[in-house]
């Protein structure tokens, strides 16, 4: 019988859409800022963010296990820049997910 580990990578999903008056520029400058922050915290392993067509964002954000990810929301409300960045975001629009990755698969190519 194989032993398969219980511990799985987390993925958190934030769908949003930006205030009216948010400036999409400083929007994503800020970003950088708020990506150096995320690269320091414990369990970071990748993170997209994304805009659909109909202006809705998708911050995409796997981590090391779902301990990682939700111990990762509680120091993000202690950067003076992702509360910057955050207020740039409409509150009522925000729905957040975290899901255990099942199953994933770098391209070959990529992996080298």
């Amino acid at each position: 019988m194989e032993v398969v580990n219980p511990v799985r990578q987390a993925v958190e999903l934030v769908l949003f859409s930006l205030k009216p008056d948010t400036d999409e520029v400083a929007f994503l400058a800020l970003n950088a800022t708020v990506q150096t922050y995320i690269n320091t915290l414990p369990g970071f392993v990748y993170r997209a963010l994304c805009k659909q067509s109909d202006g809705l964002w998708q911050d995409i954000v796997f981590w090391q296990d779902r301990v990682a990810a939700l111990h990762a929301q509680q120091l993000f409300m202690k950067s003076e820049a992702c509360v910057t960045w955050l207020a740039m975001i409409d509150p009522a629009s925000i729905n957040m997910q975290h899901s255990e990755v099942m199953f994933a698969k770098l391209a070959e190519r990529l992996a080298s």
